[in-house]
């Protein structure tokens, strides 16, 4: 079946759905070239959108996991960026179909890390919601279905970790993340141990420590 082929729809919209079906004429190809139907690609397109139903309806896993770290966040926000732009100059060219594969991209990201790590948070919730704003366009009726359960627990956003700042004579070195409320002698024996920080010290002798609770440590040299 081609994407104009006058066949009749509504045994495909009742086995499927709606948006399936929509994303999947999209996806079959460029939009003036068309394609051929294949029982395959909608199963990839039903497939991916059920993903993306697991992700904005995830409950807290049970298991272990850890935290985003700070190089996954910048990582996912250049990739969400990244999809936003491609996402923006494909449509008004009418490439929906390179549109919904970057889209698919985020997705499987998304779902990557939500696999590995503990992605309850504001963050987290954010980088659901830029997913379904860029769903929106080719799957309505499932987005705006979404985009009403996705929410989070106040009580959940307060971490039990932080992100220190390491300084050496006022200059940003490097930056770890520990347990909110560690004292001073064990930041310093954790940032005295770490070789990026030895290196920078080098031969100087210490002088002395500015140390401010949960947000940075100064080593003055």
């Amino acid at each position: 079946m081609k994407r104009n082929n006058p066949l009749n729809p509504e045994p495909l919209v009742k086995k499927y759905g709606t948006d399936t079906i929509r994303c999947y004429l999209m996806f079959l190809g460029p939009w003036d070239k068309g394609g051929d139907w294949s029982d395959s690609g909608i199963n990839g397109i039903s497939r991916w959108l059920n993903r993306i139903w697991d992700l904005a309806t995830r409950e807290k896993s049970n298991k272990q996991n850890k935290n985003l770290s700070i190089d996954q966040i910048k990582e996912l926000e250049i990739k969400i960026n990244s999809t936003i732009k491609k996402i923006r100059e494909d449509s008004k060219s009418f490439k929906f179909n390179t549109a919904i594969a970057s889209l698919m991209e985020l997705t499987n990201s998304l779902y990557a890390l939500s696999e590995k790590n503990d992605t309850i948070g504001s963050f987290w919730e954010k980088s659901i919601k830029n997913l379904l704003l860029l769903l929106a366009p080719f799957a309505p009726h499932l987005a705006e279905e979404l985009w009403e359960i996705p929410d989070y627990d106040e009580k959940m956003l307060v971490s039990d970790t932080i992100t220190m700042i390491i300084q050496i004579n006022g200059k940003l070195r490097d930056q770890i993340t520990l347990k909110k409320g560690s004292s001073q002698k064990t930041v310093e024996n954790i940032v005295l141990a770490r070789k990026k920080i030895q290196v920078h010290i080098g031969s100087h002798s210490l002088k002395r420590i500015i140390f401010i609770q949960d947000r940075l440590i100064n080593l003055v040299v």
